[in-house]
């Protein structure tokens, strides 16, 4: 008999999630938005009616906010490629280069992803909570990959991805998508003895976390309760968690006043002489263009930066 899938209970302390804010923290994406993910309905319903279930959307969190935030920061990391042309750049790649996601900071050797400011303006972050924390799919763990190595889609499916002789954790996190959406589909549809849903969601870990902050959340939309859902908050520049995920994927943060940073050290500072941060000044990159046609904000219009109050690092 194979191994059954393994279980595991959503943190009581409950999870944290990077969404828009043009919504709810823990609302599901829109239907248009839906079908891309790891583990989302691989084919999204042509008319979706919330009472009845042809499908489902999936909340993407996290147990740490700083995983929380790695996970929607990774795709601002520059590519092997333009990081090797640029690996020993001259005076004038001191610019951002703009033909990546929303370009690349080059500063004394280092090639950075940049995380535009509109970026935090247009997200929050939330926390869910859960008084009864519900049970999910665990596939973190070697038996979950066993059972499902039983269902025959699944394994038509790994073969045809070359993951043959069966799943392990590489393939259950991996970016085919067809493979780990057709285990989100079957454990969706599991049910017990008397047709109630088995799983709210499924637990994965986190291809950008550690062996402490590992831990990631999917959760099926209409099996997850928002009642003790906070609501979100800003995501603002000196956010610790943000700034730390920022530094293990080597990018560099665009504060509010149009000038770029990046955590070079984790020191937790109090005054300003003890400013784990450091500033690429604007002098390195004049008359920069933007991709939508603005100027960066290394031309005139910036707002002036705020002055240092003598206790506390400048409010960037």
């Amino acid at each position: 008999m194979p191994p059954s899938l393994a279980i595991a209970v959503a943190p009581p302390d409950g999870v944290y999630r990077v969404s828009r804010n043009t919504q709810l923290p823990f609302d599901p994406p829109p239907w248009e938005r839906a079908g891309r993910e790891r583990f989302d309905y691989p084919t999204r319903p042509l008319n979706p009616d919330p009472q009845v279930e042809r499908g489902f959307r999936m909340i993407y969190c996290a147990t740490h906010r700083t995983v929380a935030y790695r996970e929607v920061l990774a795709g601002f990391r520059p590519n092997v490629r333009l990081i090797q042309e640029l690996r020993y750049p001259n005076e004038s790649d001191q610019l951002l280069v703009r033909d990546l996601v929303d370009g690349v900071d080059v500063h004394e050797g280092i090639v950075r992803g940049v995380v535009p400011k509109e970026w935090r303006w247009l997200r929050h972050i939330g926390r869910l909570t859960f008084p009864d924390p519900p049970a999910c799919a665990n596939l973190a763990e070697p038996d979950s990959w066993a059972h499902l190595m039983t269902v025959p889609a699944i394994q038509k499916l790994v073969l045809e991805h070359g993951f043959d002789p069966g799943l392990d954790l590489n393939a259950v996190t991996s970016r085919h998508r067809p493979l780990t959406q057709a285990c989100a589909v079957y454990i969706h549809g599991l049910v017990d003895h008397s047709g109630t849903p088995r799983f709210a969601g499924i637990k994965y870990r986190s291809r950008f976390g550690s062996e402490t902050d590992w831990e990631c959340w999917a959760f099926f939309d209409r099996r997850l309760s928002r009642v003790q859902a906070g609501d979100g908050r800003s995501i603002l520049i000196d956010d610790l968690d943000l700034l730390q995920a920022a530094r293990t994927l080597n990018l560099t943060l665009e504060d509010d006043f149009g000038e770029y940073r990046w955590q070079w050290r984790n020191v937790q500072w109090i005054g300003p002489a003890r400013v784990a941060v450091a500033s690429v000044r604007d002098s390195a990159r004049p008359n920069l263009r933007r991709r939508d046609g603005g100027t960066d904000a290394a031309t005139s219009g910036r707002p002036a930066r705020p002055a240092d109050d003598g206790g506390r690092p400048l409010a960037w």
